[in-house]
This record gives structure tokens, C-alpha cells and sequence, in this order.
């Protein structure tokens, strides 16, 4: 026979693993999204200033590559796949912690979740900015 016990330790644990399972999910959708809208960006920014649409893409495999990646203009699975993976990775990675706090705290309108959303992409760029990554010099003109 089942105690009261083990039967609220079981449904714990089920909640507890459905949630860690939304959060997941949500963290892929969220961070798809913001690799796709940043990449079209970077794309929309580089034509803009005459590079090509993959110099963005391609600067991002620099940690494979050295500073000579931002330079490569064309398509190719050294550089645009190992960038965008790279660029994709990053966004899901960053989408993780604020969809675990989104997770703990109640639900808010869209203008306070852009709030949040926005503090965590100050925090990541405040730590990229100071000097824990550097962007290579064939990057920095975006």
C-alpha cells in the first residue's frame, strides 16, 4: 500500500521533472528564436555597410579559425556551419538562465517580460564587453 508519503514524494518529483522539461523546451524555442532575429540583423547590418551577408556568420567561427574568418565573404561548412552552430549555441545558452527565472517568477505582461529580456541581454553583453571574449578585428566594424 502506497503512504501519503511516498505519494507526494512521486508527485514531486513529477512536477518537478515536467517543469525542468518546460523550461527546456521553452529555452529552444526562445534561444531558436534569437539566433534567427539576430542573425537576419547581422545579415541586414553587413549589407548595409558592404560586406557580405555571411561575414557576420563567418567572424563567429574566430574561436576555430583565428581573425581571418570575418574576412571569408562566401558559404562554406568550415566557417558559416562552425559560425552559425556557434551563434546558435550562444543564443541557447543565454535563453537557459532567463527561461529558468521566467520559470520562478510569475507570469508579467509583454512589456515587463521585453524588460527582463533586455537585462539579460545587457548582462551578456556586459560580460563579453569586459573583456572576458574578444571579438576579432575583422568583426569589429559591426
Amino acid at each position: 500500500m502506497l503512504s501519503a508519503e511516498s505519494v507526494n514524494r512521486t508527485l514531486f518529483t513529477e512536477v518537478k521533472v515536467n517543469g525542468l522539461l518546460k523550461t527546456g523546451l521553452s529555452t529552444g524555442v526562445t534561444g531558436t528564436v534569437a539566433s534567427v532575429v539576430t542573425a537576419a540583423f547581422l545579415v541586414l547590418l553587413a549589407k548595409a555597410e558592404g560586406k557580405s551577408a555571411l561575414q557576420p556568420t563567418n567572424s563567429t567561427s574566430h574561436w576555430l579559425h583565428g581573425d581571418k574568418a570575418g574576412a571569408v565573404r562566401k558559404a562554406d561548412l568550415a566557417h558559416t556551419a562552425v559560425g552559425f552552430g556557434t551563434h546558435h549555441a550562444s543564443a541557447i545558452f543565454w535563453a537557459a538562465p532567463f527561461e529558468a527565472w521566467l520559470a520562478k517568477n510569475p507570469p508579467r505582461s509583454p512589456l515587463l517580460m521585453l524588460r527582463d529580456a533586455s537585462a539579460v541581454a545587457a548582462i551578456a553583453a556586459a560580460r563579453f564587453d569586459r573583456g572576458m571574449y574578444s571579438w576579432p578585428a575583422s568583426c569589429r566594424c559591426l
